[in-house]
C-alpha cells in the first residue's frame, strides 16, 4: 500500500479528470485502495499500472451511479405526481427478493449479474472491470440468468403466485 500512497497525487488527477465531481474523488481513491488490498498487484514492477486500471475502472463506476441516480431523480420527479403506493411498494419490494437472488447467485454470475443488470455496465464494460473475454462475460450472463430465473420461479411459486408447472 506504500506504493499506492506514493502514486496517489497521480492517481487523484486521474479520478479527478474521469469522474469531473471533486467530492466523489476521494471515495473513487478509497474504493481503488480496497480493490488493490483485495487483489494486489501480481508484478511490483508493474503495480502503477495496475492502481491506474484499478481507478480508471472505478472512476467508471462512480460516473454511472451518478448518471443512473440523475436518471431515477428526474424519473422520481416526472412520475411522482402519478404513483399508487401499493404499486411502489410491489415493485420495492420485487426489486429487493431480485437484489438478494443476485446475492446469492455463486462467482462468477454474481459480479457479471449485478454489474450488467443492476449497475447497468455493458459488456464490454464489464469485460474490462473483471478483466475477462467478452465472450465469457456473455455466456456468464446467460447462465447467470438462468440460474437467477430459476430461484426467482421459485420464490414464485412458494408465495403461491405460480403453480408447480413454471
Amino acid at each position: 500500500m506504500e506504493d499506492f500512497d506514493a502514486h496517489r497525487a497521480e492517481l487523484r488527477r486521474l479520478a479527478q479528470r474521469l469522474v469531473q465531481d471533486t467530492h466523489a474523488v476521494e471515495d473513487v481513491l478509497q474504493e481503488a485502495r480496497l480493490a488493490i488490498w483485495r487483489a494486489p498487484a501480481r508484478d511490483p514492477e508493474h503495480a502503477r499500472s495496475w492502481y491506474r486500471a484499478i481507478v480508471r475502472n472505478q472512476s467508471l463506476i462512480a460516473r454511472r451511479r451518478r448518471n443512473a441516480a440523475r436518471h431515477r431523480d428526474a424519473q422520481g420527479q416526472s412520475e411522482q405526481l402519478d404513483v399508487d403506493p401499493a404499486e411502489a411498494c410491489a415493485r420495492s419490494s420485487a426489486l429487493e427478493a431480485v437484489r438478494r437472488s443476485v446475492e446469492q447467485l455463486a462467482e462468477p454470475y454474481r459480479s457479471v449479474i449485478a454489474l450488467r443488470h443492476l449497475e447497468g455496465f455493458t459488456v464490454a464494460e464489464v469485460s474490462a472491470l473483471l478483466a475477462r473475454p467478452e465472450g465469457t462475460v456473455r455466456s456468464q450472463t446467460k447462465r447467470g440468468l438462468a440460474l437467477l430465473r430459476r430461484r426467482l420461479e421459485s420464490l414464485l411459486r412458494e408465495a403461491g403466485y405460480l403453480d408447480g408447472h413454471g
